[in-house]
């Protein structure tokens, strides 16, 4: 008797520390690429640390001047306050904006995201593929790399992926507190970008599509939790700027962004950067005598305007905008060199997901995966699609892959099969 329980402490034991040391070791690898290798190759790679100038607005609002970018500004509607209040946070927690705080921090998330990736597997897939599923997300080089950089990807890639965790909490076992809680998660994303806005609906028609209207309750707290999450800063966008601004401003200049990649990629293939030049240029043309910017709601709204006069006049411009997003979404990054190492790497997952579609389709566990993905790659390919836009997904289409791999077990350990 005092054996079995040895060995049952033994293999729980052995079950829930794996998962943690693969973690762990994704935290490890983080550091290690943030401390010892990214200081080396930024110089010559011309790499910002804080593209977006989320820090920046971090650092004023620990400082008590406000969410702006300088003392005297107008307050800025450009970004979602999720991710500056995150690094804000820090600063007040550790007295510090040192980047090794804000990496180190990251670095956690990014662990937080691989154990994610197992609980998101362990009942659909079985242990051993939740194993190398977490460990392929611990290890991935677009995830890592980040990680070190005062972006939000590595920020919003958590709360994605908690997100979807949590729906699939509510698939398994509907109810009000676990779908207020994946409600809740998809509020805070979509805080970080305004792109996640639909997943909430989407998830609650997922829910009534597979659970039927006995669901109806749990499915209405995932679709309209997050927009009470959403409602205080929307109401402070219109406040600050008597415009509706539900997260942040920014969709005319993406969209301007694609059509750029629609019109000079074959001319600049494979750098974003040279592309964003070239789009910055036909903005300030679009924008020349109004007196406006990207950032301002009226600008954003005429830079919006035009692209959808261009795309919407001339279908096949609009067709042609679709595809190459669409592909571009996968791996064009800043220069030629990162674009072909990231169409190496990311050229399986493409079609892990297109395999996955015709092979899992239909089937309750993987659903909310090719919904999320789906979501991601239409809705940029419509936008602008730069590799870094994929990275959210990344855990998503990992985890379809250990869904497509036949697994031990794998019957036994899915509750909804």
């Amino acid at each position: 008797m005092v054996d079995t329980v040895d060995r049952d402490r033994r293999a729980r034991w052995k079950s829930s520390t794996l998962p943690l040391l693969v973690a762990a070791a994704g935290v490890a690898v983080s550091l290690v690429f943030s401390t010892l290798i990214y200081p080396r190759i930024d110089r010559s790679l011309s790499l910002n640390l804080d593209p977006d100038r989320c820090g920046v607005l971090a650092g004023n609002v620990a400082s008590g001047r406000g969410y702006v970018y300088a003392e005297g500004e107008p307050p800025a509607v450009d970004r979602g306050p999720a991710y500056p209040a995150f690094l804000a946070l820090l600063r007040l927690a550790t007295g510090t904006d040192a980047p090794l705080v804000i990496q180190a921090a990251q670095a956690l998330l990014h662990g937080a995201t691989a154990l994610l990736v197992y609980g998101l597997l362990l009942h659909r897939a079985g242990r051993r593929a939740a194993i190398v599923g977490q460990l392929l997300t611990a290890l991935h080089p677009m995830l890592v790399w980040y990680s070190a950089r005062v972006w939000t990807e590595t920020f919003f890639t958590f709360l994605v992926t908690a997100a979807l965790v949590l729906h699939g909490k509510v698939l398994a076992r509907p109810g009000g507190f676990a779908a207020a809680a994946a409600g809740a998660a998809a509020g805070l994303a979509s805080l970080t970008k305004g792109i996640f806005l639909p997943w909430g609906l989407l998830a609650g028609g997922l829910l009534l599509a597979q659970k039927g209207r006995g669901a109806l309750r749990p499915a209405l707290f995932l679709a309209f939790v997050p927009l009470l999450v959403l409602l205080p800063w929307t109401i402070r966008n219109a406040a600050v700027t008597g415009a509706f601004v539900p997260v942040h401003t920014l969709l005319g200049a993406n969209m301007i962004n694609g059509d750029v990649v629609r019109d000079s990629l074959f001319v600049h293939p494979g750098s974003s950067s040279t592309l964003y030049a070239v789009a910055q240029a036909r903005r300030d043309a679009l924008l020349k005598g109004t007196g406006w910017t990207m950032s301002d709601p009226a600008g954003d709204r005429h830079l919006l305007d035009a692209s959808l006069r261009g795309n919407l006049s001339r279908p096949e411009l609009f067709l042609r905008k679709l595809l190459l997003n669409a592909a571009t979404f996968w791996y064009l990054a800043e220069s030629p060199e990162k674009s072909l190492f990231l169409a190496l790497i990311q050229a399986p997952l493409v079609a892990v997901v297109v395999v996955a579609f015709f092979r899992l389709r239909g089937q309750t566990p993987a659903m909310p995966l090719l919904l999320l993905v789906g979501l991601f790659w239409v809705l940029h390919a419509l936008v602008n699609g730069w590799a870094r836009y994929s990275a959210p997904i990344l855990p998503a289409c990992l985890a379809l892959a250990m869904l497509l791999r036949p697994s031990p077990g794998r019957q036994e350990a899915d509750p909804d099969r």
